[in-house]
């Protein structure tokens, strides 16, 4: 038994020393600096209004009726920017008034939504303050909460495994595309994948050498998890598997199972604060309607794309598929590399299944479900992929410095456009094997208002999948069924442009949200025709002033609308070109 133990909790690993953490925190804020660049050139993404707006009425009045099924971690930290910017409020908004009417409701998703919709795009595009102020602050907010959580795992990383492992880890978070793609949104995804590895790593910690304050800090860092968001449920299936790894490989010897057992009693505690302060104790039961309405949600479906096919119910393979083709080779093939090996001790083994049974779990449980949106539903996944990948570098220091570099030139190859990363199996055109906001989540219709003014294009039809107004758009254009925009797009356009743009989001493009109404692959006539750009990886742009034949394509998906002014300028375009 002495010699089991031993096994299992050698001699402690060397402490960190100043040059570690001076490494650690250089490459910390290389990552917030370039984040914080990128914050200032994306415009917002899908959801971002939602979480922004959330978070900013909860620093104003204390109220969750704009949750239904969010918890509130990242929309507290998010609404602090515009908080402190004075942005405007307005409690006599006819949309904030209604937006609670969900709670007496049988459900909130028949139609109720609406108007907290309606009340995010305004209070964020229609506000005293700038709708470019609100957004980089409030993702600032969120890259500090990230970059911190960095270097706390790089603080739990080296008291468990030394510093070496630990600054690889520090490494492979701080340059993985996939999660700097959204750990400069303003969004669940980066804050949960960032928790959910914390609490992983605070979990060996207390198993480690049991105690009340480990417990409280596993406890605390679980809970946070949480409340960033639900899938992060998927960890107490997962720890129970853990702690039952650890009982058979020698981990919980009797004599230390009176610590843990009070260890976790103060993980319980600590858990229990952090639940009742973020919902100002009197509205915790939010949590269980956000988790409740998460659920109905869920069993509805969405349209999923995977190799060219839509399905309503999801795919199995999807999220495989995305991890294939979005992370670098550093994250794919380190941890086989690590797994692969013969030399196996207890010690190795409990780290491994701490980090990669929560991830198994959580790809699991999102592979069945119906609703399969993209690689951020599982990125958690791709931060504790990171720790077995920085013990298989740190172990085998060639390979490590090869797969780094190329995890690092990759990286700075997709400058400020992470989001629509993907690796050499992507391809020339990856949004033709995966699609949402694998790719695009509207994140670059700045740089589209940017390249009309700069094209001198005096029309533009729009087809743009991402969450705002006609009004923030930043020119003219005629609309072509964008998703997610909000009001009146009434604009047509004229009988003799002097340059006429079509511009397409890759989501659209596809047809992921128009095939019911539009047919299977309703752009299937554009594969003739090169974009004249491709912005960001995600818009692709199309010169159509003289193309008769794309005229008349047009008026053929307006007329299956039954968008009738609309299909009779564009024909009227197609036999003024086509007589040229």
């Amino acid at each position: 038994m002495a010699k089991q133990r031993r096994d299992v909790s050698p001699a402690l690993p060397q402490p960190a020393a100043a040059r570690h953490w001076a490494v650690a925190a250089l490459l910390a804020a290389v990552f917030a600096a370039r984040l914080l660049h990128a914050a200032a050139l994306k415009s917002p993404s899908y959801d971002e209004a939602l979480y922004l707006v959330y978070g900013h009425a909860l620093w104003e009045t204390g109220d969750f009726r704009l949750s239904i099924d969010k918890p509130p971690l990242v929309p507290w930290v998010a609404g602090l920017g515009p908080k402190l910017l004075g942005a405007s409020f307005d409690r006599a908004d006819e949309d904030w008034r209604k937006a609670d009417l969900w709670l007496t409701a049988d459900s909130p998703w028949k139609g109720l939504q609406d108007h907290r919709w309606r009340f995010f795009l305004k209070d964020l595009h229609k506000n005293a303050v700038p709708e470019e102020r609100l957004l980089f602050w409030s993702r600032a907010a969120l890259i500090a909460l990230n970059a911190a959580a960095m270097l706390a795992a790089f603080a739990l990383a080296a008291a468990l495994f030394g510093p070496a492992p630990a600054l690889w880890l520090t490494f492979f978070l701080s340059a993985e595309p996939s999660l700097l793609a959204h750990a400069g949104l303003v969004g669940e995804d980066a804050t949960v994948a960032s928790l959910m590895l914390l609490s992983a790593l605070s979990l060996l910690w207390t198993l480690k050498a049991p105690s009340a304050g480990r417990g409280a800090l596993f406890g605390a860092l679980t809970a946070a998890a949480l409340l960033a968001k639900h899938n992060a449920l998927t960890l107490g299936p997962a720890y129970v598997l853990v702690l039952g790894a650890a009982g058979a490989l020698g981990a919980l010897p009797a004599e230390s199972r009176p610590r843990l057992a009070r260890a976790l009693g103060s993980a319980a505690a600590a858990a229990a604060g952090v639940f009742l302060a973020l919902y100002l104790v009197k509205d915790v039961g939010f949590y269980w309607l956000a988790v409740k309405n998460t659920l109905a949600y869920q069993a509805r479906g969405q349209a999923t794309y995977l190799f060219g096919r839509v399905s309503y119910d999801g795919f199995w393979l999807t999220y495989p598929a995305c991890l294939l083709l979005k992370l670098t080779p550093g994250l794919l093939v380190l941890p086989a590399a690590w797994l692969a090996r013969k030399d196996w001790d207890r010690r190795e083994a409990l780290w491994t299944a701490a980090v990669l049974v929560p991830a198994a779990v959580l790809v699991g449980v999102a592979s069945a479900n119906k609703i399969q949106l993209g690689l951020r539903y599982i990125l958690p996944a791709v931060s504790l992929l990171a720790v077995p990948a920085a013990l298989a570098a740190a172990r085998r220091p060639w390979l490590g410095l090869a797969l780094g570099a190329w995890t690092g030139l990759a990286s700075v190859a997709a400058t400020s456009d992470t989001l629509a990363y993907f690796n050499l199996l992507g391809g020339s055109e990856p949004w033709r094997k995966l699609s949402d906001s694998n790719v695009d989540w509207g994140q670059d219709l700045w740089a589209l208002r940017d390249y009309v003014r700069s094209s001198g294009a005096d029309e533009v039809v729009l087809s743009y999948y991402g969450a705002t107004v006609p009004e923030a758009v930043g020119f003219p254009f005629q609309d072509l069924y964008s998703f997610g925009v909000w009001g009146e797009k009434a604009h047509l356009g004229g009988p003799k442009p002097q340059k006429e743009l079509l511009a397409v989001s890759a989501t659209n493009r596809v047809g992921l949200y128009l095939a019911r109404a539009l047919g299977p692959d309703p752009f299937a006539w554009l594969d003739a025709r090169k974009p004249e750009a491709v912005l960001g990886g995600s818009i692709l742009v199309y010169d159509v002033t003289l193309d008769a034949d794309a005229h008349a394509n047009l008026a053929r998906l307006y007329a299956a609308g039954g968008m009738d002014a609309h299909a009779a300028r564009e024909a009227q375009r197609a036999k003024a070109l086509s007589g040229r």
